[in-house]
This record gives C-alpha cells, structure tokens and sequence, in this order.
C-alpha cells in the first residue's frame, strides 16, 4: 500500500511540474521571438516546451490505462 501512495504523490507533483515546464518554455519561446534574441535560446525554450507536452500525453495515457 505504501508504493500505491508514493506513486499518487509522484503523479500528484508531476502533472503540475510539466504544466509549469510547458509556460517557461511558450512564454520564453515568445520572448526570444518578440526580442529577438538568440537562435540558441528560442531552441532551448522550445525544447522545453516539447518535452514537457511530450511528458504530458505520455503521463495521461499511463495514468488512463490504470484507472
């Protein structure tokens, strides 16, 4: 029982991590592009951004087959 509730404290911390991963990453992608800052940063924000969507699905479709 104390693994079940360890995991739901993991998912309960990771959802809203990748979530604020995701507006790091738009919102300095948009900065970089507004800015014009380095192609280097705007690569970087967006990375961050794709792994955190990619995070995102994976995390809902692991978490929907377990309910």
């Amino acid at each position: 029982m104390a693994q079940h509730t360890d995991a739901s404290a993991a998912n309960g911390v990771l959802r809203p991590a990748l979530w604020l991963a995701l507006a790091i990453g738009l919102v300095g992608n948009v900065i970089c592009s507004a800015t014009g800052l380095s192609l280097i940063a705007n690569i970087a924000f967006s990375l961050i951004s794709t792994a955190a969507v990619v995070g995102l699905v994976v995390h809902h479709y692991r978490s929907r087959k377990t309910r």
